[in-house]
């Protein structure tokens, strides 16, 4: 697959690549530079431009807006330079473009005082926080509308891009199912009930992103459920970019 960056974006390409699971090579190009992005089973896994390697690397070039790109699957990288969450790396990319187009200095709220953390880290370091608050807990994430995950925790072995695509599929046709009936949406939470666990989807306050969160319902106290989700949606709130 191959084509212009101004269709198709470097955010999008590396979107595509993670959530499709792919094993490929993507090089892209602008002007007399290029780059290159390797991926293995859907996780990035190494990057070059110039004489630099690893995670700093998307950081540079994910502002790429002219140029070309060229797919090749099944091309795995020679090593292993990037470990991170790939939603991490872009949310973390992206709170980067903000702060260029602010042309400002300003940092991260160190409230939540977890040190010099990249943005999913802190999330990631709060939701561990909440799941020892809730009884059953099995997994939680926090997702943005367009069904990007950018940060999880699980106590259980679970495909959590999986399931954050689903739950942000779910929000979406309950919103337009409210929408029909009150004119606008209203929504604040929605509650799954399975046959074996509870699953609570809590809109972030003031984001597009939501709170989801998996739970045993033979264990889980659903009011607790609903509280602990309240008040930790507050927290990640203030660590996602303003």
């Amino acid at each position: 697959m191959q084509g212009k960056l101004s269709d198709m974006t470097v955010i999008d390409l590396i979107q595509h690549n993670c959530i499709e699971h792919k094993t490929a090579r993507l090089t892209l190009t602008q002007a007399d530079q290029s780059a290159l992005i390797f991926f293995d089973g859907g996780n990035i896994t190494h990057a070059t431009y110039n004489d630099e390697h690893g995670e700093e690397v998307i950081y540079q070039i994910i502002s790429w807006e002219d140029g070309d790109f060229l797919l090749e699957t099944g091309i795995n990288a020679q090593e292993i330079t990037i470990t991170n969450n790939w939603s991490g790396i872009l949310l973390e990319g992206a709170r980067r473009l903000d702060e260029q187009h602010l042309d400002s200095d300003q940092t991260f709220d160190q409230s939540l005082d977890i040190g010099q953390m990249t943005m999913a880290q802190k999330i990631e370091t709060i939701l561990k926080e909440m799941g020892n608050e809730i009884t059953g807990h099995i997994a939680s994430t926090v997702v943005g509308m367009d069904a990007l995950n950018i940060a999880s925790y699980s106590d259980q072995k679970i495909d959590v891009d999986v399931a954050s695509a689903q739950m942000t599929l779910l929000l979406r046709l309950v919103d337009t199912s409210v929408a029909k009936i009150r004119g606008e949406a209203m929504l604040e939470d929605n509650l799954l009930t399975t046959s074996n666990a509870y699953v609570l989807m809590n809109y972030i306050p003031g984001k597009q992103q939501f709170l989801g969160i998996i739970a045993d319902r033979k264990t889980a106290v659903l009011g607790n459920l609903r509280l602990m989700s309240k008040i930790y949606a507050g927290r990640i709130a203030k660590a996602l970019p303003r």
